[in-house]
């Protein structure tokens, strides 16, 4: 299964090159990053967040042109078109993150090691040949502050679970 996500995840990174100028969709904002944090943004090419435990699973990643999720364990993965404005407010919100914490992001809470929590993740993809950077895990609903607004706009554009 692993394998398979492997593939359709190099499948939608390859499938969503293009123009990622953000400065025609988000005025002043985008005009007030340093280049660093353009090149930064510009170069993203997926989002991903992962919850697991015993009794639940939920899978987000976020393109450029789509959203893929999946609800539940046993469901196919959904994708739907992705928007242009999505993305750049996704983008801008990734602009007020250093990306080179991500891996060293602590968890504020630790209920996920003994079951009291879903476990999550949350992971950038730069680059298609690259892994990508991906947290420590954390529990769901409660992540580092640095990507909470990240992860609140991510479950946000996807259908609630019923």
């Amino acid at each position: 299964m692993k394998f398979i996500l492997i593939i359709f995840s190099t499948i939608m990174i390859n499938a969503c090159g293009g123009s990622k100028d953000l400065a025609s969709n988000t005025g002043d904002n985008y005009s007030s990053l340093t280049q660093e944090k353009r090149d930064m943004i510009n170069n993203i090419q997926m989002l991903e967040y992962t919850a697991n435990s015993r009794g639940s699973h939920i899978l987000v990643r976020i393109t450029e042109k789509f959203i893929n999720y999946k609800l539940n364990r046993n469901d196919e993965l959904i994708a739907i078109s992705n928007t242009e404005k999505n993305w750049n407010d996704l983008m801008l919100l990734m602009a007020d993150l250093d990306v080179k914490t991500i891996p060293s992001l602590e968890a504020p809470s630790k209920a996920h090691q003994y079951d009291g929590a879903a476990h999550a993740t949350f992971s950038i993809y730069v680059q298609k040949d690259e892994e990508g950077l991906q947290t420590p895990t954390f529990d769901a609903g409660n992540p580092h502050k640095a990507i909470a607004p990240i992860i609140d706009k991510m479950m946000s554009l996807i259908p609630s679970k019923n």
